[in-house]
């Protein structure tokens, strides 16, 4: 989580005082602005390839297919990357995660 947490920009430092609704929403955020440059992105190039000789040759793909081939797509979390994010979180909030059972 950490890793994810500085990777979307974020000071490693401000993690570790951070909820789990904190981290949600501020990752959350990174996401709905990433995604926001990623579109303005892919407009502005196909609006300048529209301009090109290429798009009055017909060779041009559709804008709304250029949009749909940059939207992620992170699919489930698997089981031991989630018990390793709350093993990791337990051992800093004090836990031991090895006492911790599992369900």
């Amino acid at each position: 989580m950490l890793a994810a947490f500085v990777s979307a920009g974020f000071s490693g430092l401000d993690f570790w005082g951070l909820s789990l609704w904190e981290y949600h929403a501020r990752m959350t955020g990174a996401r709905a602005r990433i995604l926001r440059g990623r579109e303005d992105d892919a407009w502005a190039v196909w609006h300048t390839a529209a301009l090109t000789s290429q798009a009055a040759q017909g060779k041009l793909m559709p804008l709304r297919d250029l949009m749909r081939a940059f939207e992620p797509d992170p699919g489930p979390q698997a089981p031991d990357e989630m018990q390793a994010m709350f093993n990791m979180l337990a051992g800093a909030w004090g836990a031991d995660p090895l006492a911790i059972k599992k369900g």
